[in-house]
């Protein structure tokens, strides 16, 4: 095979230079050179008279040659420019970018522990980086370009790559969210919703702004982006714990003591450079990774009124709502929250034409009329459905159940009235009878109502409720129908 000949034919050239008659050493880089091969000293010069000649015949076959890179190493013509050309590969460093110097000499750090990862990602979890890779190559671009508009370096990906495989649907037991996996407390911190209409620790986009800065306010805090990420993983305070434990600042001394830093934060700056050097050359270390993969087109933000559903907007640009829903995986239901305006993210292609149709106005406003239900024991959603005038189907869709199993203290979204401010979290149900001029609404009791929660619920008195009744005490027993004293109000 003529590329291993040329392997052969390179190798003996390059111990022919070194060994030519003379003990001067060959420098392979600036800081390392080669020894002599003391046998071969011996050999007559004489014999190496043509080598100039050779060595230049070699290197116009090399250029000639079309096989010289192995291309069963990813089956593809082009696996040259893909080994040493990648768009994850490390640059140069830029400084515009916080830290980015210190990073690019990070990631080119090598650890035994780093040897460990990398031993990992190319056997045990193969298909999980090969999975987790093809994620990044539809997020990455976006993902490196907003980093990048914080004032952030691009290779922080990694972080992103490793906390949740680029997933912007990833949960932890943590119940940290989205692609960035924070929970609830730190995204408030930097600015992300989250509540019954939105969660936008799963907004690609704002998720990765907030990330930026929190990054940057742990690698000015730490001095070090070994400690900003490790202050990332396991919080700020537990990382000066571990610095006044072990009497350092120097992370890998810090790694070396099993007590000073969690088993998970020990492991998570060598599983990231593992997963950046794997990355950048994944063919190169016989990972099955698609080239092929197009980046998802450029998303862009743009601001809608309240109440306007997503099956309207996917609509309107053409696209499944599935697709739209995929692209804004923050909106917790399928319509933006009532009352306010919201960013929903859009197709860049689709963008100025659905910017259009929002300014114009006279849009399908929907007048959503729904409130929370807490599951209570025993319940399921046909019986729920019932008790509500609706649907199972509609409660599931209103909800993102894929089935019907549900469980007690779960919120669901259920069509009907509102609740008024400071009541029960149940919507009412609706009264068994009320004829026109009586003086009571018939209420059948339900598990975990109560005459204060009826009170004011239907904003009247205990006390009322008591003597339309007849009943000294506050005892109610679910299933039993109960007289409501009717107020203007209900």
């Amino acid at each position: 095979m003529d590329f291993v000949r040329l392997c052969l034919l390179s190798m003996l050239a390059v111990v022919a230079a070194c060994s030519a008659g003379r003990r001067d050493y060959v420098p392979l880089q600036d800081d390392v050179a080669v020894a002599p091969v003391p046998w071969f000293t011996q050999m007559q010069e004489a014999e190496f008279l043509g080598l100039d000649d050779a060595l230049e015949e070699l290197g116009a076959r090399l250029s000639e040659v079309e096989d010289f890179f192995p291309l069963e190493l990813s089956g593809d013509a082009d696996v040259a420019s893909q080994h040493f050309s990648h768009p994850y590969g490390l640059g140069q460093p830029d400084a515009n970018l916080i830290g980015h110097r210190e990073l690019l000499q990070l990631f080119d750090r090598d650890h035994p522990m780093v040897d460990k990862w990398m031993t990992y990602f190319t056997t045990k979890g193969r298909d999980q980086f090969e999975r987790f890779y093809h994620r990044l190559r539809e997020h990455g671009e976006q993902l490196q370009a907003w980093l990048r508009a914080e004032g952030l370096p691009p290779e922080l990906i990694w972080l992103a790559f490793i906390e949740s495989g680029i997933n912007p649907k990833a949960y932890s037991r943590a119940h940290a969210a989205g692609m960035w996996q924070f929970i609830a407390a730190t995204g408030r911190t930097y600015g992300l919703k989250y509540d019954f209409w939105l969660d936008e620790r799963r907004d690609p986009a704002r998720a990765t702004q907030a990330a930026a800065r929190h990054l940057a306010d742990l690698y000015r805090q730490f001095k070090s982006w070994e400690l900003a990420f490790s202050a990332y993983n396991a919080g700020p305070r537990r990382v000066d714990r571990a610095i006044r434990y072990a009497g350092t600042t120097d992370y890998w001394m810090m790694v070396g003591n099993r007590y000073a830093l969690p088993s998970e934060t020990r492991h998570y700056v060598p599983k990231m450079i593992a997963a950046q050097r794997l990355g950048q050359n994944p063919a190169l270390y016989g990972l099955s990774v698609t080239y092929e993969i197009e980046p998802l087109e450029n998303t862009v933000s743009i601001a809608v009124p309240g109440g306007l559903p997503l099956a309207k907007m996917a609509e309107r640009i053409g696209v499944p709502e599935r697709e739209l829903h995929s692209r804004n995986l923050h909106l917790r239901r399928p319509i933006t929250p009532p009352g306010k305006s919201t960013f929903v993210n859009i197709p860049e292609s689709a963008a100025p034409a659905f910017a259009d149709w929002i300014a114009a106005g006279n849009l399908p406003i929907e007048q959503w009329r729904a409130d929370v239900y807490v599951v209570q024991k025993g319940d399921t959603l046909s019986g729920i459905a019932r008790e509500f005038g609706t649907s199972v189907a509609e409660i599931k869709a209103l909800n993102q159940l894929r089935n019907s199993q549900i469980f007690p203290k779960q919120s669901l979204v259920v069509p009907g009235p509102k609740v008024q401010a400071g009541t029960s979290s149940k919507p009412t149900p609706p009264p068994i009878s009320s004829e026109q001029g009586e003086k009571y609404l018939m209420y059948r009791v339900r598990p975990g109502d109560t005459l204060t929660v009826l009170a004011q619920r239907f904003q009247t008195t205990i006390a009322a409720i008591q003597k339309a009744n007849s009943r000294p005490n506050s005892n109610l027993k679910a299933g039993e129908v109960i007289k409501i004293p009717k107020t203007p109000s209900s």
